[in-house]
């Protein structure tokens, strides 16, 4: 169940949901002269080693291909995208799952190569979203809360799939969501749930999220509040996603782990640790925070 639920009590209501796609900017794309990842999607070769290809591409053109970001928020799409997990039934498998490994290796060395760029060694108040507005990069990876921000700065942009490795045309990303709770010490615990409850609900999340808003509805039957705006034109990957999607789950049930995952991660990235040592440390401090 989640963060959210601990020995059958709810401490917190999720109030919508957003699953990781990537975004791709046309203009990038066209001035470099690569086709386009839907033109790829629909052939079926949506693939790493087309992502490989063009990102090299982009980089021989002075371009970024795409903004890496660290942590399990960076890393955890490609290790589900793989059919890798860092966690099976109460064992931590991330540095002995093949295809976690896979995943790792092949972020890392992206990474290395200068074909993705590592978000942590940007410049101080360049990141990924100014990036892409300014085309100095071709693709981003997100979930819906970086459109309104697009839409309103005139990007010519659309939403693609992940690219797989499967040899499947489409494969399970990370799905993000936040958390609304209650303070147990607030005066007007009846007025707090009474916003949490409509805020939440089918009407709540209908007003909050239509007209491109920043996240997905988590309600079935609110589709077209995704579906009924003209932009992006390939809307529908989202719900696609979501359907399909992976919560981050075990890193967030022990607290503190999420960030020494992210440290490990981002020494990797900087080339202080190869990919082997960051995933031997990864499973090691793993197990000593999660092990009674």
């Amino acid at each position: 169940m989640g963060p959210t639920h601990k020995d059958g009590v709810t401490y917190a209501l999720v109030p919508d949901a957003n699953p990781f796609v990537m975004y791709y900017n046309k203009d990038v794309f066209e001035e470099v002269g690569v086709k386009s990842p839907q033109e790829y999607y629909d052939e079926g070769d949506w693939t790493w080693d087309t992502l490989t290809d063009i990102t090299t591409t982009f980089k021989e053109a002075g371009k970024e291909g795409y903004v890496q970001d660290g942590g399990p928020f960076g890393i955890n799409t490609w290790i589900y995208n793989n059919g890798g997990s860092v966690e099976k039934d109460g064992e931590v498998v991330i540095d002995r799952d093949p295809k976690t490994i896979e995943a790792i290796e092949y972020v890392n060395e992206m990474v290395q190569d200068g074909n993705f760029v590592f978000s942590g060694s940007l410049p101080q108040g360049q990141g990924r979203d100014a990036m892409f507005m300014s085309n100095q990069v071709a693709m981003v990876g997100a979930g819906r809360w970086l459109t309104p921000l697009f839409l309103e700065s005139n990007k010519n942009f659309d939403y693609i799939p992940w690219p797989t490795n499967t040899g499947e045309k489409m494969e399970p990303t990370l799905v993000t969501s936040a958390y609304l709770a209650v303070n147990s010490d607030t005066d007007y615990p009846e007025e707090a749930m009474k916003f949490i409850s409509y805020y939440v609900s089918r009407e709540g999340q209908e007003i909050r999220l239509e007209d491109n808003g920043n996240s997905v509805p988590s309600i079935e039957g609110l589709e077209h509040v995704i579906t009924d705006q003209p932009e992006p034109e390939h809307a529908q990957y989202l719900l696609d996603a979501i359907e399909i999607g992976q919560p981050i789950v075990f890193e967030f049930e022990t607290p503190g782990l999420s960030n020494e995952l992210e440290d490990i991660y981002e020494l990797m990235f900087i080339g202080d640790l190869t990919a082997d040592e960051a995933i031997t440390q990864l499973g090691e401090k793993a197990r000593e925070m999660t092990e009674d």
